[in-house]
């Protein structure tokens, strides 16, 4: 069986476009449907009763607000199926055979993980293309097997869990099949966490929660790609630096800078090569609106802004 587990925070407005989305899967009678409800004062019976017509679904539910990572979670841990497909509950699988391409593909070769490709639907009604993703869940299926072996979490967070958690599942070695098929579409929600005005307010802030949550978590752990958590380690101080992260803001804030630079101190073994990529990519990930001016004008070089960070204190 396969699991489909869709996080809702006041969602009536979208959810049944999604569950339409998933009543139309050419497999759907091998799916369980979870709506996992971050809202204690809300509940979904309307939409449950209608769609438990054509889909084995349920309601999960807590007592309080705890946001996406919480959730998805959640989901995890109440359901049971061999693979988990997440869909947001204001986006769609882009058609009836969505899953069951994705399906088909992982069990091929016994894969842990299938990334296929995803659309995303702008505010002007523009749809780009995202293949190979590593950052969202969109369009991916996971065998759940490989992430109870390796006890791949979501982190407790409001953003960036999907990051944390695709990053982790990385460093530990998943045999990963990448497919061109578009099975996703993530749709325009103009009241969506990543859409609100306020997303991108601290988001250097939220990014670093997020990866920190990803290195304390594996620092020890010897069954990671240490290559890859160099590749980790490197790419998350780079990122910072773009973001223009002021990492003496407070004491928390430099205590997760200080296991960061660690992690990145005690296992880089990247060649200069492969620095310079990293640095190039990402820029290409920071040439948005908001932080274009970080690259154009840093505040400090990055060899001095690395130096800062070996230099904190309590």
């Amino acid at each position: 069986m396969i699991d489909v587990i869709i996080p809702a925070y006041k969602s009536h407005s979208t959810i049944k476009r999604t569950l339409y989305s998933i009543a139309c899967q050419k497999n759907s009678d091998d799916l369980n449907v979870y709506i996992v409800n971050d809202n204690p004062d809300d509940n979904y019976d309307t939409e449950i009763n209608f769609f438990k017509h054509f889909l084995k679904i349920k309601e999960l539910k807590y007592d309080k607000n705890r946001g996406p990572g919480y959730a998805r979670q959640y989901g995890l841990n109440n359901s049971c199926g061999d693979y988990i497909v997440f869909i947001d509950s204001d986006d769609i699988f882009s058609s009836p055979l969505s899953i069951l391409k994705m399906y088909k593909e992982i069990v091929k070769d016994d894969f842990d993980v299938l990334v296929s490709t995803f659309y995303e639907q702008s505010i002007d009604n523009i749809f780009y293309e995202y293949k190979n993703d590593s950052v969202g869940l969109h369009g991916k299926m996971f065998k759940r097997k490989f992430l109870e072996e390796n006890n791949i979490v979501f982190p407790d967070l409001y953003s960036e869990e999907d990051n944390s958690f695709n990053q982790l599942i990385i460093l530990y070695n998943p045999k990963v099949k990448y497919i061109e098929d578009v099975t996703y579409v993530w749709l325009y929600n103009n009241n969506s966490i990543v859409r609100k005005d306020n997303y991108n307010k601290n988001i250097d802030i939220k990014y670093l929660k997020a990866m920190y949550y990803v290195a304390n978590k594996v620092k020890n752990d010897k069954n990671i790609n240490k290559h890859e958590f160099s590749i980790f380690c490197f790419k998350t101080l780079v990122a910072l630096y773009y973001y223009n992260l002021d990492y003496n803001l407070n004491k928390e804030v430099r205590k997760m800078v200080k296991v960061l630079f660690k992690c990145y101190s005690n296992n880089n073994c990247l060649s200069p090569e492969e620095m310079f990529d990293i640095k190039t990519n990402l820029i290409y990930n920071f040439k948005s609106k908001e932080f274009i001016n970080n690259i154009l004008h840093p505040h400090m070089l990055f060899d001095d802004y690395i130096k800062g960070m070996g230099d904190l204190n309590d």
